[in-house]
């Protein structure tokens, strides 16, 4: 398995225009099971709309990861219930291939580069990968009918406020999103984010 990172800058404005609905995602939202369970992601109190209108540059960062054939070779081996067959927090052991533990580790990766385009320019926040987890997986204040506790940390993927993913990758970068069919693994997955900047 390896990393290839792709960055392109973009007018906010212009990004906006062609690849923003929250409408649309919003009904994608709603089919997932983490819906209305963190305070960056859906529903909202607020238009998505006006905190796109913020910033003036999206730097997107598409983050490849790219599979080999012993990684398809060990995936295409493992049991079903593969965490019932490794250590927490293994990826492999005797061929058995943690796929589930692959996509966390993957989307940490993105994440952490995505924080560290945060500290190089002062002003932007980061669109993550995934729900936003500040205060830890599953642990929103928003389960507990509180408000946000760290408002200023708090970070939105790129779905959650109408980003259109699939296209975002296709044209701007020239490939398409691959999922696991047939029980294969593809030669690659791909996470997508972004860091807003003010201007």
């Amino acid at each position: 398995m390896r990393y290839v990172s792709y960055v392109k800058p973009v007018p906010t404005k212009a990004y906006v225009e062609k690849y923003v609905d929250p409408d649309f995602f919003l009904t994608k939202c709603q089919a997932c099971s983490g819906f209305g369970t963190s305070w960056a992601c859906p529903p909202f109190d607020a238009d998505p709309m006006d905190y796109w209108n913020k910033f003036k540059i999206f730097i997107i960062v598409c983050q490849k990861l790219i599979f080999d054939e012993a990684d398809k070779e060990a995936y295409r081996n493992s049991p079903v219930d593969v965490e019932s067959h490794v250590k927490k927090g293994e990826v492999a052991r005797d061929g058995i291939f943690n796929i589930n533990l692959v996509l966390d580790q993957h989307t940490q990766a993105l994440n952490k580069e995505l924080y560290r385009m945060e500290e190089l320019f002062p002003g932007g926040e980061a669109l993550i990968s995934g729900q936003c987890d500040v205060c830890g997986k599953s642990n929103c204040s928003r389960l507990r009918g509180i408000p946000c506790l760290f408002p200023d940390k708090k970070r939105h993927s790129l779905e959650s406020i109408g980003g259109n993913c699939v296209d975002t990758i296709t044209d701007f970068f020239g490939f398409d999103m691959k999922w696991v069919e047939d029980g294969e693994l593809p030669d690659y997955f791909v996470q997508i984010g972004g860091l807003l900047l003010p201007e």
